[in-house]
């Protein structure tokens, strides 16, 4: 199967300040604090309905609809690296059904990962941070 790069994906961030820093600083180390995040905070983004209307197409929105958009989808995430096959084939091994047959075990799988990669792993992160 052949891939081709197309496109961006736009990362959205809202802060005040940054919590490494204020963390650091020992801001709220008196304070309890309370991290996570939802089970599937990217499918909205995922099956382009990030509002969740009620759309009669849904499944064409999906960025995960086919085996190659679905790559592209990764391809768009990485497009930072260098080596963006190797790190895809890394990101396949720990969530082998990123390319699976079938659509739904595919987005399931997609929203899993990315769930992880883009939310849950800063909540671990400022949970750790906090405490030290």
């Amino acid at each position: 199967m052949e891939h081709t790069f197309c496109g961006l994906t736009w990362v959205f961030f809202v802060t005040v300040q940054d919590p490494d820093d204020m963390f650091a600083a020992g801001a709220g180390s008196d304070k309890d604090f309370v991290t996570g995040h939802c089970f599937h905070d990217y499918a909205g983004f995922l099956l382009g309905n990030a509002l969740g209307f009620p759309f009669n197409d849904s499944y064409r929105r999906n960025n995960a609809n086919t085996l190659n958009s679905t790559y592209q989808q990764f391809a768009n995430l990485l497009a930072f690296a260098e080596n963006v096959d190797e790190l895809i084939t890394v990101i396949e091994g720990e969530y082998p059904d990123i390319f699976h047959e079938d659509m739904v075990e595919r987005t399931m799988a997609v929203t899993d990962c990315i769930t992880d990669w883009r939310y849950a792993y800063k909540s671990h992160i400022m949970a750790r941070d906090h405490v030290r």
